[in-house]
């Protein structure tokens, strides 16, 4: 019972590079089957929180180790999907900054990547809920190869992308303010030595 949220996390991290797969794969050969791999790894999401928790075993290598797996499950997915035209490249350009910014940001509250401390922000909590709802329209859609469904989830993906650039720039906000109030940034700069 001890692992079982990291093994239900990892299952996800399988799931990945099939879900990117199939979702490349022609919509007739595809049907439903990248929606029904969606759903499996969406519920290990789910699941492997309630088993950290009910077993005591939440920790900050399992947050860790659920955000990068919801990255490698959803980054790909956005790359095939805007690639077949099927959500704009915004989505996942925007989506892989506002991560690599909240990654960022744990690596300088922990001063480690071995221990590193990702702290939510409410933009951040909303695009990464959001990245999982339009993940899961744009997979059913492929089932049901519709151009007016298609249409709908690629303007709505706008909008999670801009949710997601609003996570970034908060983010980024955060640590240029945290750079300019560190003790290195008031230093006076060095005079360059000459040389011999």
């Amino acid at each position: 019972m001890r692992y079982a949220a990291d093994v239900c996390t990892g299952f996800r991290v399988l799931l990945a590079p099939v879900l990117a797969w199939e979702l490349g794969r022609p919509r007739d050969a595809a049907g439903w089957l990248p929606f029904a791999i969606y759903v499996a790894a969406a519920a290990t999401d789910y699941g492997d929180g309630v088993l950290a928790r009910s077993a005591g075993t939440a920790s900050r290598r399992g947050r860790v180790f659920d955000h990068g797996a919801d990255a490698l499950l959803l980054f790909p997915a956005f790359v095939v999907l805007a690639n077949e035209s099927r959500v704009p490249w915004t989505l996942p350009i925007a989506a892989m900054v506002a991560f690599a910014l909240y990654a960022l940001d744990g690596w300088r509250r922990s001063g480690s990547l071995a221990t590193i401390e990702l702290a939510g922000g409410r933009s951040g909590a909303v695009g990464g809920v959001l990245n999982y709802v339009i993940g899961g329209l744009a997979t059913a859609a492929v089932a049901f190869d519709d151009p007016d469904i298609d249409a709908a989830i690629y303007v709505a993906a706008f909008g999670v992308t801009a949710v997601n650039g609003a996570a970034a720039i908060e983010r980024l906000t955060g640590l240029v303010a945290t750079v300019r109030g560190s003790p290195a940034a008031g230093r006076e700069p060095r005079a360059s030595r000459s040389s011999p």
